[in-house]
């Protein structure tokens, strides 16, 4: 299964850890402090038991301040913002607590912009909040209801399936607090029109709940605006938890303090080995040599990350620095930190039997490389790796800097202030220096340190510098009221609301409220979106939502792109072909794939082409002839593409033959070498086409294709679970892995039935010979780590013994009430 597992984030092996959370009797499980602001006592126990860790025995100043206010009893909406690693999740956490303490029966959404950042929330809540069931919906993981649980761990978009649902089957009152963590990306062009009606849509409900954002990096002006779209109140906290100094380190060697905004005189020359162009090491020498502290170095490439991550681990322990008197020599490693980073390469390697060497020899040096080439697995073990102290450096992509909480970074390295987008060269913005500068002495022990390198002598780029270092934030702009987004979600508010509250969203918008905008205007913009809604013929008129409307809204689509998918099934109705699984798999491909294709003269093509020549000219609509006439002026082209429709379709193909292959269990490994295509973006790819087919399956549901939406319904089950339709029973046991359902199929258990059938003893070694055969292969575990892979085996064997039981249970229960209501339409008749 590529989809990140939730199970991954529940619990990790590390030395900080207590894997088990047991309470420890001689710890208190209460707090004088934390009593008198009413902290409900099952939060104070999990905080100072560290469930999960750390403990946390003392609240903040800002959080005790914050606390104390009327605004924060009377749980009024608010705005809180405070600089990163500040503590923002344990006021979300209070605020959650309180609720549940005082109504079992509400729910709460806590929103976040990214499916790893999810993960990581639900692993945390599931143990913060063991008595209250704590539910995920990111991803393909987690269904479109929330009318049962407490608190639902979602992102963006996954948050207004569930608002609409619960709308539709009237239990939105339930839902009386929304956490929007990360509430400034309402500023990105992309996503930010989600997060802004997710708001707008809470304050036209009758009963709206309480909303809570949580933010780094909006400046003064922008919460002031904030707090009055959400008719609320602002907390600001500018203390940071740990004081950072800021330097710069220019081409030549020479390197500055960056201070108030200025660039001191430099007081040291940094000098390194010729291979060492950008002067890492000695940097990083510094940090190292007396300490287990750790350096996190940002760059623009997932290129960039590999190729300096190993020309780090190459030279870190080189005596290569004996010539350079500058640099401290770093000491080895003791034994048991070479154990842990031998275990840490053995746990990445198995997690989807990929051998990276590259990865490996870093890893075996204390420096790992992370980006979104990556699997989210394979992240989340180098960044607990990191916290551990297993890891001493990361050369990363930004996707690091976005929210994840590594408390021990001692020194940040940005090697470059501009990036590469589209084309074009851009400075990074001051949210961005600030989400990466905020790594930096994350504890209030000690200053970190920020050290930007700068690339030229272009005083234009000394001047970007000196600005960035002053935390300065620029202006959020919000997208709800531009003409895709705004049509989308007021199509949605005239499906889900009444028209009454449909009329005033357009005043509910965060521009709105920013630029004061007349009523008007408003009725206005309304009144061109009614216009163009009509004309697309998805209402009839400004009360009345057509059935391809519905479909629409329902399936959570964009306008244009609900109308692409209505023809692509129209047509699909007429010319499915089930001979080939590539049909299947390009009808629930979203148009924007999110990584680029090879030019056509490669041979993957030529191997598609081939393999899937009936489909393909069916999709595009083109003889045999056409296609290879294409393709060959691409080839005199230099393989650049038209960038056209046809170009798109084959684009699809590409991205539908990728998973093909993944739902045919080809290993990860096999498929990158394929189609030259990291698994990452696999991974990735997999998520959000798993997501568009959820959604797909709802749009046939509303829009009349039920037998085509049964279909998809059908291969999305193996879609989710990257596997044969042969194992779909095993993997629907939630504790069976791909690796374990392939297995026992292969001894002939192929059901739940059988798997209960069968005695513990019988399958142990089933599954303990396929990982002694992996660990013999890395040659990293020793006797004593098998026999506690032993009992951790049967363990696991138990609990999906008991799923099994439990899925039988619930399979007899539904067919005995599908035959009772038989019999009373049978009865009704006669």
């Amino acid at each position: 299964m590529l989809l990140p597992d939730p199970e991954l984030f529940k619990e990790i092996d590390t030395p900080s850890s207590d894997v088990s959370y047991l309470p420890s009797p001689i710890k208190p499980r209460s707090n004088i402090q934390m009593n008198e602001l009413n902290i409900p006592l099952f939060l104070q126990e999990s905080y100072m038991l560290g469930r999960p860790p750390p403990e946390i025995t003392t609240l903040r100043p800002w959080q005790i301040e914050l606390f104390q206010k009327q605004e924060w009893k009377e749980r009024r909406n608010c705005l809180i913002l405070v600089p990163t690693a500040g503590g923002k999740t344990v006021a979300a956490e209070v605020a959650i607590a309180q609720l549940l303490q005082s109504n079992s029966d509400a729910r709460v959404l806590y929103c976040l912009p990214f499916v790893s950042l999810a993960a990581e929330k639900f692993s945390d809540f599931t143990h913060r909040f063991s008595n209250y069931s704590v539910r995920p919906f990111y991803a393909n993981i987690g269904t479109s209801e929330f009318a049962n649980g407490s608190i639902a761990i979602c992102t963006f978009e996954k948050a207004h399936t569930l608002i609409n649902a619960a709308i539709r089957n009237k239990y939105i009152d339930k839902f009386q607090l929304v956490v929007i963590d990360e509430i400034h990306m309402l500023g990105d062009s992309h996503r930010g029109a989600t997060v802004e009606a997710l708001v707008a849509k809470m304050k036209l409900l009758p009963n709206p709940p309480q909303i809570i954002g949580l933010s780094a990096t909006i400046n003064a002006d922008d919460a002031n605006i904030y707090g009055k779209w959400l008719n609320g109140y602002v907390y600001s906290c500018a203390d940071r938890p740990s004081l950072i100094q800021q330097y710069v380190v220019f081409p030549d060697g020479h390197m500055s303090r960056i201070s108030h905004g200025n660039v001191t005189k430099p007081f040291r020359k940094v000098e390194s080995i010729p291979e060492d162009k950008n002067h890492f090491l000695p940097l990083i020498a510094d940090a190292l040599a007396n300490s287990s502290d750790t350096v996190l170095i940002f760059v623009n490439s997932r290129r960039e990350t590999r190729e300096y991550a190993k020309m780090i681990a190459t030279y870190l322990y080189s005596d290569e620095f004996s010539r350079i008197t500058s640099i401290v020599k770093i000491k080895q490693p003791p034994p048991h930190t070479m154990q842990m980073r031998q275990d840490l390469l053995v746990k990445i390697n198995n997690t989807r039997f990929c051998n990276d060497s590259q990865m490996a020899f870093c890893l075996l040096n204390g420096v790992a490389f992370h980006n979104a080439g990556l699997l989210i697995e394979e992240r989340k073990f180098i960044e607990d790796a990191l916290r551990n102290g297993v890891i001493n450096v990361i050369v990363a992509t930004t996707t690091l800097s976005a929210g994840i909480n590594i408390t021990n970074v001692n020194m940040i390295i940005i090697k470059n202030v501009f990036r590469r987008e589209a084309g074009e060269t851009i400075p990074l913005t001051g949210a961005q220096y600030n989400q990466m500068a905020g790594r930096a002495g994350r504890t209030s022990k000690k200053a970190g340190k920020v050290i930007i390198l700068q690339q030229s002598m272009d005083e234009k780029e000394t001047l970007l510098i000196k600005e960035l270092s002053k935390y300065n934030i620029g202006h959020i702009t919000g997208h709800l009221l531009e003409r895709q987004d705004f049509d989308r979600f007021y199509l949605q508010c005239m499906t889900f609301f009444n028209s009454e509250e449909t009329y005033h969203f357009p005043g509910m918008t965060y521009e709105a409220s920013a630029k004061d905008i007349k009523q008007f205007s408003l009725d206005s913009l309304r009144d061109d979106a009614i216009d163009r809604l009509i004309e697309n013929r998805l209402i009839i008129n400004e009360e009345k939502v057509t059935k391809l409307g519905m479909a629409i809204a329902g399936a959570n689509f964009g306008i244009d792109e609900g109308l692409q998918v209505y023809e692509t099934m129209k047509n699909a109705q007429l010319n499915i072909c089930l001979s080939d699984e590539l049909h299947l798999l390009f009808l629930v491909i979203p148009t924007d794939i999110g990584f680029k294709t090879p030019p056509y003269n490669e041979q993957v093509w030529t191997t598609l082409f081939n393999e899937h020549d009936h489909v393909i000219n069916e999709m595009l609509k083109l003889t045999s002839e056409e296609l290879e006439k294409r393709v060959t002026l691409s080839y005199i082209r230099g393989g650049i593409k038209n960038c056209d429709e046809i170009d798109r379709i084959l684009d699809k193909i590409y991205s539908a033959a990728i998973l093909l292959d993944v739902v045919n269990e080809k290993s990860i490994a096999e498929v990158e070498k394929t189609f030259n295509v990291d698994r990452g973006t696999i991974q990735s790819l997999q998520t959000n086409v798993s997501t568009f087919a959820g959604q797909v399956v709802k749009f046939c549901e509303l829009c009349s294709f039920q037998v085509l939406g049964a279909a998809i319904n059908k291969f999305r089950k193996r879609l989710d679970y990257a596997v044969k339709n042969e194992l779909l029973p095993l993997m629907s046991l939630p504790s069976c892995s791909q690796n374990m359902a392939r297995l026992l199929f292969n001894q002939g258990i192929e059901t739940p039935s059988d798997l209960v059938n069968c005695d513990t003893s019988e399958i142990v070694p089933i599954l303990m010979n396929s990982i002694q055969k992996s660990d013999n292969m890395n040659g990293k575990i020793q006797k004593a780590k098998q026999n506690e892979s032993l009992i951790e085996m049967e363990m696991l064997i138990n609990k999906v013994k008991k799923e099994a039981i439990q899925t039988i249970d619930n399979q007899r229960k539904m067919e005995e009430f599908a035959e009772s209501m038989n019999q009373m339409r049978m009865n009704h008749f006669m």
